[in-house]
């Protein structure tokens, strides 16, 4: 008999233990959860962004959600100050432990 697929490395081992354990319908009822949770991040996340009006565009990837933007530098004689901003710059931004976390990818 074949084995079960093997885990994500990045898993913790008591999932990746615990998880095989469980019958059908609990595997089942934890797929529906973990997509539950996920939409339920990715509207968070939407949620937080959307207020920032210099955002381009917004593509949802599996290692988190890209965000395109132009963006003022704070310096306050600058042309950015007058509406005409910096950028576009990218940025992937993460919804994790109730925190919003954007890290910076370069320009676009």
């Amino acid at each position: 008999m074949a084995s079960h697929p093997p885990a994500p490395e990045s898993l913790p081992k008591y999932i990746t233990e615990g998880v095989p354990k469980q019958d059908n319908k609990s595997l089942r009822d934890l797929s529906a959860w973990i997509e539950e949770l996920l939409d339920y991040r990715e509207k968070q996340l939407t949620a937080a962004i959307e207020t920032d009006d210099a955002i381009e565009s917004i593509e949802q990837t599996n290692e988190g959600t890209i965000i395109t933007k132009k963006q003022l530098c704070g310096k306050d004689n600058c042309k950015c100050t007058d509406g005409d901003l910096h950028g576009p710059y990218r940025w992937k931004v993460t919804y994790e432990n109730g925190k919003t976390s954007w890290e910076y990818l370069g320009k676009a």
